[in-house]
């Protein structure tokens, strides 16, 4: 992850969820960048849960550059793998 100027890149990541959680399950989360600009690119994404509460596996969750002008966002050849049991 590099971050420049308001410019956030993740890139070739391998993220892996532990196993259950009762909560919602982010691999990548990016919540707040007025006037930023984000890439995502390239990135592995496995997350499981045995335990089904009504929560959420959620491989990429982004808001950067939802607010401001001039954003630039950009997310793209990413897996995404989500495995849930009961």
């Amino acid at each position: 992850m590099s971050l420049d100027k308001g410019k956030i890149e993740i890139l070739a990541t391998r993220i892996n969820s532990p196993g259950s959680t009762f909560t919602t399950m982010n691999g990548i989360s990016l919540t707040t960048g007025t006037n930023s600009n984000v890439d995502i690119y390239n990135n592995t994404i496995t997350l499981c849960k045995s335990i089904c509460t009504g929560s959420n596996l959620i491989g990429i969750n982004n808001a950067i550059g939802a607010s401001g002008a001039g954003n630039t966002v950009n997310i793209y050849n990413n897996i995404n793998r989500m495995h849930l049991s009961y």
